[in-house]
């Protein structure tokens, strides 16, 4: 079962490289907040709670991200 969960966790960061590698960076973070935030609501819809550090990293990663986006500065996701 932490085997499982371990692979788990890392789904976002794969997502990333895999979408960096194909399309860019800006690609690789977009997928990335997009996997992490479905992981947290599959987990909300399974334990019926969130824990408070992922939903805290996943909405950083999403302001960074869409501060990227909308000022057309990598800066903000390369932190």
């Amino acid at each position: 079962m932490k085997l499982t969960a371990f692979f788990i966790e890392i789904l976002p960061i794969m997502a990333f490289f895999i979408g960096y590698e194909l399309a860019g960076l800006y690609v690789g973070a977009v997928s990335s907040v997009v996997l992490g935030a479905v992981l947290m609501g599959v987990a909300w819809y399974q334990d019926g709670r969130v824990a408070l550090f992922p939903l805290y990293a996943v909405g950083m990663a999403a302001v960074f991200t869409l501060l990227a986006l909308v000022m057309d500065a990598a800066i903000f996701i390369k932190i």
